[in-house]
Order: C-alpha cells, then structure tokens, then sequence
C-alpha cells in the first residue's frame, strides 16, 4: 500500500497498470527466449492480480492485457499450438478477469460512495459548526436572556445576558427539578413560582408555549427585579418534543417608570377634577379626555364630546384659524379666545396649552379659565380709574378756570371803581379800557369753554371740499388786528394755490386762528409770525413760524392738555385763557389729520398741520 501510495503521487495507477502489462510482456519474451518453455500465463497472471490490486483494472485494460497476450502468443511464437492445457489455461485466466473486473468495478462504486458520504458528513458538520457559531452569535447579541434545555431539562446553551440579569454566574441547571435554584414570584398573586412552573419546564413536559409572564426574581447579589418571561418548545420532524427555549427580559426599571407613571396619573386626575379651570387632553384637536370643570364650563358630558374635535366644536370662527396653528405648530403661549358653550352662548375664555405625554402618547393639555367675571372687572375698574380722572380733572379745571375768572372780574371791579371815583376823564378813560380788555378775556374764555364743551359732547362736523389757502386768508385777515395791536408782524405765504382739501370749514378757521393767536400771544413786540402752506403727496402742509419765547422739550406734549400754559406768570393777562392749542387739536383730529410742534426752548416755535387732500379736479 505503501508502494501504491508513492505512485499515486507521481503518477496515475492506471499508466501505472498499463506500464505492469508491458514489462510481463518483455519478461515474457525473454524468458521463452532462454528457458524455450512457455510460463506466459504465470506472468499474466501476476500482472492481472497486482493491476486489480490497484484498483485500475477495467475493460480498457483488460483489452490490452488480452491483446498483448494475442500477440506474443501468435506472433512470436509461430510453432504455438492449442492444447486441452492451454485453453484451460485460457478460459482459467478469462474467469480470473472477469471476476477482478467485477470485484473492481463493485470496490470502485463503494469506494465512489464511501467518499460522498465521507464528503456530505464533512459539509454536513462544517454546515452544523457554522450554524453553532451563527446561533452563538445571535444569542450573544440579543438584548434579551436566552437559555435552552434539552429534552431531560438540562441546560445546554445560555447568553451572557443571563448572569446580567442575575447578578452573577448563574448556575445552569441538570434537570427540571434543578429549576428550584432559579427563585421567583408571581407578579400578580406574590406566590413563589415551583420548578415545574416556570415557563421552560411546562414547554419540556407540556408542550405549553408561555408569552410575558411577569415574575420577580431573586439575584444572586440578593437583589430583586422583575423579568418578562416566554418559553416555548423545540420538535422534531416527528413532531416529538427535543427541548426547549425560554427568553426573559429585565423590565425593573420599566416595572418601576409605569408605577411612577401610575401614580402621576393617579396624582394628576385627581388635581384635573379639583382644579376650577376646564381641562381637555386633545391628540390634534380630537378630545380624549376632559375633566368635570370642562362639563361644567361648557355645558356638555363628557362620555358625549370624547372623539369630536375641539377646535372645531368649541372655539369661534374668529380664532379657530389661530387656535389650530398653534396646535400644529406645537405653540405653548397662552391666548385668549372667544369660545362657545353647547347652547351656543359666548364667553371669553384664556386658553393655555401644554405638550404632554399622556397614557404613552404625546397630546395636548388645555386649560381653560373663564375670563368673563375678569374682564367686567377689569372694564369696572377701568371705568372707575377713568372716573377718577374725569373727576379729578374736573376738579381741576373748575380750580383753573376759577383763577381765570377769578383775574379778570378782580380787575373788572378795580376798574369799575375807579371809574365811579376818579374825576380825572384820563384816567377814566384808562380804567374803562381795562375794563373792555378784561371783558374780552373773559368772552375768550366762556368761548372757548363753549367750543370745548361741543366737542366734548360729540359735535357734529359738517365736511366739504374747499381751498384751504380761503380758509388761511380769511385767519390771517381776522387776526391781523390783534397782531398789530401787540407790535409783531403777520405775514401770509401761500406759492402754490388752490389747496382742496375735505374740512368743516368754522372749525377749521377757529383751529388755524387759535394757532396763529397763540404764536402772536407769545411773540415779543417786534417780532413776526408766518403762516404757510404746501401741497405733499396725499396731503396738505400748514405751517405757522413765530420768533416767541419758544416752549421747552419736555412741555412739547403737554401745551395740548387744557388749560396749560408755558409761561404761568403771564397768567391770563396777555389774553390767553389756555384751552385754544387743546381745541385746535382736537379739531385738527376730527379732520383725521395731525399736528405737530417744533421748538428749541430758547426761541421761536413751529407748528405743523397735515390734512389729508382732495385731487384738484
């Protein structure tokens, strides 16, 4: 065997038998050549046995052999004769190759199949070794503990995910009755759970298959948890029961988040039905839950609402549109909103929205607080604050207005009794004069109180188209008196003409005269006023220029309050009563115009009227 093996590795065993048959050829022939005796046979014979013995003998060589043997015998022996010996011999060595064929042949099939189950068994356990290790592989990645018994309850593969969740090196149970070293309890009842109980043996002796049995658990350490816990058992291709395999999860911490999340449920319905604002819990818009200030708010039962749509149903048109954009967007500002009770009635509500997650989900929680009550008050308190001011105002004014009055009737009644008492027709002249100045104020001021007193009570203003350069005209021409009176010059500058506008045209000379009287009354002797005016885009510009005292910055919103006056030692003696900038304004306002003043404090002022204009067709 060893020979053989040496030429199999150098050459086939079939070039091997050919290069037999040729050298018992030779041989032969040169042994009948020597000896003159014929011992062929005996050659063949070895020749056949050793290339049969290799296993290479088949038909092709056998014609070989035979055709070899054919030739030697009838060409190099030509006095070769058949005998009864020889044809023995012949048909001896026939049978002999036909029975080395045949063991050949049956020894080549057998060793052709021995090398295929050799070949199949070999890929077979490869296959089995790869899927060991790919099992192993996916055991050792599974999150979850994974432990598997054979059909006797022994435990024959695990994943390291075991000993974490208990704590240590678990021990791997021999039986099913081992199982007791394994402790748990019976979420639900607290009963201790028995060998044969657990999940993996029922799948053993049963057949069960058990999903999330919730048990809790003794570590090693002597800690406790809770594990998750389905078993299931493995068959075979006859159905028959081969082993099992149990999967459990450590679910403490999650056990532990649902309790506290149980209790802030608990927590939070209970603050839900107590607190006096309404609540809802809406998944985009659609109601889930309300609690009972709800019903009572908007007159609805709940078991009636749950599954509509808040925002359609309960919140008015005017603000649903911003109501579902915050709600999309996720907004958290609060906002107040009108909303609708199930009779329909209105009521102002101020809705504060929260995301939340609520039984798992994220929703929106509502509050909803009726501002109704609030808003009266607030409305009450206003009037009151409002009240308060008009009262006190009032008060003030009837305080100014008595020192206005006051002034010019003490100076009446002076001059009233000079006049009777002095002789001198001078000076009488001189007390009647004052008398006819104080007069004058006098009428101003109950004019003036007059016009403020129709405004205040919502007069009527009468609008028309007109020029406003007539209207400036005609203030500057009725001015002009006083201005020449007081020693300053009124000058009148109008390079574009006409100015349409829309105005009540005697309220709009009495706001442009009151002006322009103003900046006289606080021009010093010498000085000038100029009126003017442009045409803007869209608008009329009136500006009346003095070269008085000026007012200061801080006084600039305050000289259109009534009664106010910047320069309080003049009092009313320069004829200024204090009400004809506040009458001239609120004009100027009811012409949906405005005006504006501009000054340094130290000298000369500038007010500007805007109108709006009229096209000049």
């Amino acid at each position: 065997m060893r020979v053989a093996s040496f030429f199999r590795k150098r050459h086939t065993t079939y070039h091997f038998a050919v290069l037999a048959v040729t050298l018992a050829t030779l041989i032969q022939i040169a042994l009948e050549r020597r000896s003159g005796q014929s011992n062929s046979f005996n050659l063949y014979y070895f020749a056949l046995f050793f290339t049969a013995a290799l296993g290479e003998f088949r038909p092709t060589l056998l014609v070989v052999v035979l055709g070899s043997l054919f030739g030697w015998l009838f060409a190099l022996l030509p006095d070769f004769a058949f005998s009864a010996l020889i044809l023995f011999r012949w048909v001896m060595f026939l049978l002999v190759a036909a029975l080395a064929l045949y063991l050949n042949r049956n020894n080549s099939r057998s060793r052709q199949r021995l090398q295929a189950q050799t070949a199949a068994l070999e890929a077979a356990l490869t296959e089995a070794e790869a899927e060991r290790r790919r099992l192993h592989a996916v055991l050792e990645a599974l999150p979850a503990a994974v432990m598997i018994a054979d059909a006797e309850g022994r435990i024959v593969q695990s994943n390291a995910v075991v000993n974490r969740i208990f704590a240590g090196s678990t021990p791997l149970a021999e039986k099913i009755d081992d199982y007791g070293v394994y402790q748990g309890w019976w979420a639900e009842s607290g009963e201790p759970v028995q060998p044969e109980d657990w999940g993996l043996a029922r799948a053993l002796q049963k057949g069960e298959t058990s999903t999330n049995e919730v048990i809790h658990i003794q570590r090693l350490d002597g800690t406790r948890g809770t594990i998750l816990n389905s078993a299931a058992p493995i068959r075979d291709s006859s159905y028959n029961i081969v082993g099992a395999v149990v999967i459990f999860q450590d679910i403490t911490a999650l056990r532990r988040i649902e309790e506290a999340l149980r209790e802030s449920e608990i927590r939070y319905a209970a603050l839900a039905e107590s607190t006096f604002d309404a609540i809802v819990i809406h998944d985009l818009g659609y109601i889930i839950d309300v609690n009972h200030s709800f019903e009572t708010l908007f007159q609805v039962r709940r078991e009636d609402i749950i599954g509509e749509h808040f925002m359609l149903r309960f919140v008015s048109d005017e603000f649903r549109e911003r109501a579902l954009m915050q709600m999309r967007l996720r907004q958290e500002e609060p906002f107040e909103a009108i909303l609708l009770r199930s009779d329909g009635t209105r009521f102002e509500g101020e809705i504060r929205p929260r995301n939340a997650i609520y039984k798992g989900a994220s929703v929106r929680i509502v509050s909803i607080h009726d501002i109704t009550i609030y808003r009266r008050a607030q409305a009450t308190a206003l009037k009151l604050a409002e009240e308060e001011v008009r009262v006190a105002a009032i008060a003030g004014f009837v305080r100014d207005i008595s020192h206005d009055f006051r002034t010019p009737l003490s100076v009446i009644g002076t001059s009233a009794y000079l006049l009777e008492r002095q002789p001198d027709p001078a000076k009488r002249a001189q007390a009647a004069e004052r008398i006819q100045h104080q007069m004058h104020v006098l009428e101003r001021l109950l004019d003036g109180l007059l016009h403020m007193s129709q405004i205040d009570s919502h007069k009527d203003f009468v609008f028309a188209p007109g020029n406003v350069c007539d209207v400036l005209a005609m203030v500057t021409a009725q001015a002009q008196k006083q201005a020449a009176s007081a020693g300053v010059r009124l000058v009148l500058e109008l390079p574009e003409c006409p100015l349409p506008a829309l105005f009540d045209e005697s309220d709009l000379r009495r706001a442009l005269l009151e002006i322009v009287m103003n900046g006289i009354q606080f021009t010093p002797e010498g000085g000038s006023v100029t009126v003017r005016a442009h045409q803007q885009p869209d608008t009329v510009r009136i500006q009346v220029e003095d070269t008085g005292i000026g007012i200061p910055q801080a006084e600039h919103a305050l000289i259109f309050q009534r009664l106010y006056r910047v320069d309080k030692a003049r009092q009313s003696t320069n004829g200024s009563v204090g009400l004809g900038l506040s009458i001239a304004r609120t004009i100027i306002d009811a012409h949906h115009g405005r005006i504006e003043v501009h000054s340094n404090g130290q000298k000369g002022s500038l007010f500007e009227i805007f109108l709006p204009s009229l096209p000049a067709s």
